[in-house]
């Protein structure tokens, strides 16, 4: 997991699945009067909305920033997720 503003988690499915969305297949929707829940700005680009929690959103930024923490964690061997067009 990777922890954000005032108690703000993203665990590795959820970035998983929120970096395929928004990072590859340009996916996340635009939320232009809500705050990122992990960085709490408001920001003029896409958010992935939790499905297990209405409401909380994580930015583009964020995402690829919660990504880089995780790739550094070398016990849990997290990598990003590839591009599905890569996959095939």
């Amino acid at each position: 997991m990777v922890e954000g503003h005032e108690g703000s988690l993203c665990c590795s499915q959820c970035l998983t699945v929120a970096y395929v969305d928004v990072v590859h297949s340009n996916r996340g929707e635009e939320f232009t009067t809500s705050k990122c829940t992990m960085c709490l700005e408001e920001r003029p680009e896409a958010k992935w909305e939790s499905p297990a929690y209405p409401g909380v959103l994580i930015c583009k930024r964020c995402i690829k920033q919660c990504a880089g923490v995780l790739e550094q964690d070398e016990e849990y061997q997290w990598k990003r997720p590839k591009s599905p067009a890569t996959n095939a």
